[in-house]
């Protein structure tokens, strides 16, 4: 295609300016034809040498760019020798002509990046760099590494021009860094000490610390230092030598000082979030110190109370990454080949920490929150899995990820144990104190946690925080329970309502019948609550009261009329009209929140939860709705509720589940199902069995996975089913584990027909040899052995098999008959062995089926 520069000058601004798709592909097709045709070179040579159109440029030179890049992708390059140096001369002559910065330029921006990939394809031009300004050059030389990073991990064998390329610029960073202390200081001056970081140390960079220093007077290169900041922390600590701490630690001195007086309250977080979270991997190194140590988290402190006043959200941020940095202790470090143990040098932060946290609540009670309590967590987390103290805090009906160890447990539970001991010794039980036991984990404040309790009640004014104690320790406090319980009450004026109904809770849970015995004055206060908060603060004093009424007696009038408010405000929380999924979702969680705490234990409050259950109208309209999420949401709900005995007429709950399954099914009907299980099999549900074969693999293993949980508790319903309808999951890979085992069981507790067992042998062959893996196959092996045994038929089950297998070697097929034929041969390796060469052999024989 014919085109010259003005052609395309008018076309490029067409392109721009249309308006409409058809325009703009016809438009489109010319430029591509443009891009594919012998003048596109040329004419993009002839572009930069004499166009002053920035757009044209900019188009002309980022397509030659992506064609040299895709040139070197499929290591051919049928540009010359001769035109890369043109090329190369051409884009610095016009950068030099057009005088600006790649950042205001995206023009100059487009030619540097030609010139560095004229450089990656003919190396020698970088021995022409120091004709080049010291400003222009840190905008190239960064360009051309990059580049030749980026090229060598696309391309496996980049040919000698990579090595010869890497070679002169690691020769050259000595140079590279005396160009940096010549240009003039910018962003870019840093972006490329970050690119030089591969090719040196950074001990290296002690010299460039009067240069940060200077840049740090401003705001104006920030960017630039902190990209610097960002690549020096993701140095692996293991990877640094002790002369790389040189630069690190006057560095990181640098940036605290701007940190501190920077307006900028998101660098001033960034800076401090980067640091602390080198943990204590680096700070506990021997080349950085406790004096060291000990001034950077002084100041951090300091800085957080700037965060208090400035940004509350940044604060809560860098609390809880320096929780999670404070209680991480590795076992031990390796430093110079000598073990370094970290234990006692982190002592003092960790109690500075708690401290720091005391210190907080004493000043406002408003600290009395989920992010600070979180940060406590974070302490329990890594002695022990968190419990009932980290469900609270988390409103998933789905479960919860308690993960979390540490691999100093013991050095950690030292730690804390002495701390309290030493605060409990040494100071008042003010509120911050109280809030920090509160959250100490199990295994030390067991030992504290009845003393504590006999010195709080025994207080004339104690704290409120001791709505916290009694939320974990009140079992501990049984002696102490009821001053505890007034305490609670006292404390609705001054900590979060939510917090006051979750300590409720627990309590009632160990010491209900004490509310029930003065139901005047524990349960007028709860109504009030229940009947004006919104559901997230009502959930706790719900089940408090639902928990309570179980203590109640029947013949009580005025602890029934508590009764009657109380469901009356339940069900105006619920039954209201839904507009939305996600108000729906928030329903079902509140109620479910409420219903997983209550349990009723006699027929007046079955009969009063019950009523509850039966009038929840907002569940009808999404009952058969096809959306996974909603059908998730419900399964949850009505499967605690079938667990905790809400439900009066469970049919009711059957009908919606036999509707809904074979319409649109989901993973957690199983567990509604499990429910159910006396009432089933129904013919619906065994419609619904019957159409396993168009199950997806997740809902097939969880088919497998019912079966497998009913047997133990419900044989009898196993028994009831077609076999065919237990086998058919062992035709899937995900569900064929939990089948052989559940297979495994019947035959040790049943007696097939014979019809049954030969669907039974051959439905555990066929998987053997064609559904189970590594992982599944000797497990497979041990059922069919098992039903040899039992039904005395090993040796036909063995030439069953070998007829399968087909030809092969006589020593695998004696090995295999060894162990299949040897009762006393149970162990899973020999199972697993024979397997692997029998299938082997197998699949040779069966390649082409």
């Amino acid at each position: 295609m014919s085109l010259s520069v003005d052609d395309l000058e008018n076309i490029l601004a067409q392109f721009s300016n249309a308006t409409n798709d058809e325009n703009m592909n016809s438009l489109k097709y010319i430029l591509d034809q443009w891009r594919d045709s012998p003048m596109f070179l040329p004419q993009t040579m002839q572009i930069i040498q004499e166009s002053s159109n920035t757009n044209l440029i900019v188009y002309a030179v980022a397509a030659l760019n992506l064609r040299i890049v895709d040139y070197l992708k499929s290591n051919t390059m049928p540009i010359t020798k001769e035109d890369l140096v043109k090329l190369y001369q051409m884009s610095f002559t016009k950068i030099l002509q057009m005088n600006q910065s790649p950042e205001s330029c995206p023009a100059v921006s487009m030619l540097i990046k030609l010139a560095s990939l004229a450089t990656v394809c003919f190396p020698q031009l970088l021995s022409n760099f120091s004709n080049l300004p010291p400003d222009l050059l840190i905008y190239y030389l960064d360009e051309v590494i990059l580049e030749e990073t980026n090229i060598s991990m696309l391309i496996n064998n980049f040919g000698p021009n990579h090595s010869t390329l890497m070679e002169i610029c690691d020769s050259n960073v000595p140079a590279f860094f005396e160009i940096l202390t010549k240009a003039a200081v910018c962003n870019q001056t840093f972006n490329f000490m970050v690119t030089l970081l591969s090719k040196t140390d950074p001990c290296n960079y002690v010299v460039f610390l009067p240069l940060f220093q200077q840049a740090l007077t401003t705001d104006d290169c920030i960017k630039g230092i902190l990209n610097v900041l960002e690549n020096i922390v993701g140095i692996e600590v293991t990877n640094l030598n002790p002369n790389d701490f040189l630069f690190i630690k006057p560095f990181f001195e640098l940036l605290i000082s701007y940190a501190e007086r920077t307006t900028e309250v998101n660098y001033s977080s960034f800076i401090w979030y980067q640091i602390i979270d080198t943990t204590f991997e680096f700070f506990g190194n021997p080349s950085v110190g406790q004096e060291y140590a000990t001034m950077v988290f002084g100041r951090f402190f300091n800085s957080l109370n700037r965060f208090i006043e400035e940004d509350i959200e940044e604060f809560n941020a860098l609390m809880a990454i320096y929780a999670s940095c404070i209680f991480y202790i590795p076992v031990e470090q390796n430093f110079d080949g000598n073990n370094y143990s970290l234990h006692e040098f982190m002592t003092p932060f960790i109690e500075g920490f708690l401290d720091y946290i005391v210190s907080l609540v004493n000043r406002d009670l408003s600290f009395c929150n989920k992010n600070i309590s979180q940060c406590l967590f974070e302490l329990c987390k890594k002695i022990y899995e968190p419990e009932d103290e980290e469900e609270e805090e988390n409103d998933d009906i789905f479960g919860l990820d308690n993960s979390g160890n540490s691999t100093s447990v013991n050095a950690l539970i030292q730690i804390a144990r002495n701390y309290y001991t030493k605060r409990l010794e040494t100071q008042p039980l003010s509120n911050g104190l109280v809030y920090v036991l509160s959250y100490a984990p199990k295994n030390i404040m067991k030992v504290f946690a009845s003393t504590i309790a006999v010195q709080l009640k025994s207080l004339p004014e104690p704290p409120v925080t001791t709505v916290y104690f009694c939320r974990f320790w009140s079992l501990q406090a049984e002696n102490s329970i009821i001053p505890l319980i007034h305490i609670c009450y006292k404390a609705f004026n001054f900590l979060p309502m939510k917090d006051i109904g979750k300590a409720l809770l627990a309590i009632v849970k160990n010491y209900g019948a004490i509310f029930a015995n003065d139901p005047n004055t524990f349960l007028p206060p709860i109504i009030e609550i229940i009947q004006k908060a919104d559901k997230e603060i009502a959930s706790p004093f719900f089940s408090t009261l639902f928990i309570i009424f179980q203590y109640i007696s029947p013949k009580d009038q005025n602890a029934k009329e508590f009764m009657q408010n109380s469901g009356a405000a339940f069900l105006s929380h619920v039954n209201h009209q839904i507009n939305s999924p996600e108000e729906f979702k928030s329903t079902i969680k509140f109620v479910y929140s409420i219903i997983k705490h209550v349990i009723p234990n006699n027929d007046l409050t079955k009969a009063f939860c019950q009523s509850l259950f039966a009038q929840f109208g907002f569940l009808n309209q999404f009952l058969l709705m096809q959306v996974d999420e909603i059908q998730e949401y419900l399964c949850a709900l009505m499967a605690i509720s079938l667990e905790h005995n809400w439900v009066q007429n469970r049919q009711t709950a059957l009908d919606w589940i036999d509707n809904v399954i074979n319409v649109y099914p989901v993973i957690q009907h199983f567990d509604v199902l499990y429910q159910l299980v006396d009432l089933l099999p129904t013919p619906k549900f065994l419609e619904f069995l019957s159409h396993t074969d168009q199950f997806n693999e997740s809902l097939v293993e969880a088919e497998a996975e019912f079966f497998s949980k009913i047997y133990p508790k419900y044989p009898q319903f196993i028994t009831r089913l077609p076999i065919d309808l237990i086998l058919y999951p062992l035709q899937s890979n995900k569900a064929a584990h939990e089948t052989i085992n559940l297979l495994s069981k019947m035959v040790k507790s049943l007696t097939f027909t014979q019809e049954d067992y030969e669907k039974v042998v051959n439905s555990v062959l066929a998987c053997y040899f064609n559904v189970c893996t590594g992982g599944s196959w000797a497990n497979a092996l041990v059922l069919l052995k098992m039903l040899g045994i039992r039904y005395s038929t090993k040796g036909p089950l063995l030439e069953q098999i070998f007829k399968i297998v087909g030809p092969g070697e006589q020593k695998d097929f004696e090995e295999f008959a060894q162990v299949f034929l040897n009762e006393q041969i149970v162990d899973y390796h020999s199972h697993d062995y024979v397997s692997q060469k029998i299938i082997r052999t197998y699949k040779a024989n069966h390649h082409d089926t």
